[in-house]
């Protein structure tokens, strides 16, 4: 199931990168909005901060011991 699931998301982050060198940005601010695969990297590398801070906060902080009542 979890080979299924990686091998779509692949798919789709090599469709999306394709995407982006089809559709490029037209009037590009900065040196990095040159790079076709930019926006596809920064959404994907974006993505994978939020799931590792939301993952560590939940982990150090929001999480109790199971016997954190009994105490």
């Amino acid at each position: 199931m979890v080979k299924k699931w990686t091998m779509i998301l692949i798919i789709l982050g090599i469709f999306f990168a394709a995407l982006s060198f089809v559709f490029p940005t037209h009037h590009p601010h900065f040196f990095w909005e040159h790079l076709s695969i930019f926006d596809t990297l920064y959404g994907i590398v974006g993505c994978l901060v939020l799931i590792v801070v939301a993952e560590s906060l939940g982990h150090f902080w929001l999480q109790k011991d199971e016997d954190y009542y009994d105490k």
